[in-house]
């Protein structure tokens, strides 16, 4: 069985549904990041739209649900971060959240139509970088 690791599961914050085109980051990461460009805002919106939905039937937010997403794999650890204890205690929740096959499978396909032929470049001069969102950044390891 291999193993992995997500760094930054919910892409700097992307996931979450709290940025948009209308609402921008501030802060200096980012505010800088190749991940927060207007044009990856739009091809990202159906994916947020769908974590939202699933949010929604669960009384839970897209943060919550796109972790759930990530650990679903009992073989993947998720690594997100936190500025505060309620985002690290609404992460911790996350693995209480049970996705069924119905709500993952939209949120997958939805993931893959996001995706670019440049997803996973990680350079920041990168107009269309999108990294750890369409090709999420995992460290892979043998467990077993």
């Amino acid at each position: 069985m291999v193993g992995g690791i997500a760094y930054r599961p919910l892409a700097l914050g992307l996931l979450s549904g709290k940025y948009h085109n209308a609402n921008r980051p501030t802060n200096r990461v980012r505010a800088t990041a190749p991940l927060f460009l207007a044009q990856n805002f739009e091809r990202v919106s159906s994916l947020i739209g769908a974590l939202r939905e699933v949010a929604d039937a669960h009384s839970a937010t897209p943060a919550q649900v796109a972790l759930a997403w990530v650990i679903r794999n009992s073989a993947v650890a998720a690594i997100p971060g936190a500025s505060s204890v309620e985002q690290l205690e609404s992460n911790v929740a996350a693995d209480d959240l049970e996705l069924t096959n119905d709500e993952y499978i939209p949120l997958r396909s939805r993931q893959r139509s996001s995706a670019h032929p440049w997803a996973g470049n990680h350079n920041p001069a990168n107009p269309r970088h999108v990294g750890s969102l369409t090709n999420p950044q995992i460290n892979h390891a043998r467990v077993g």
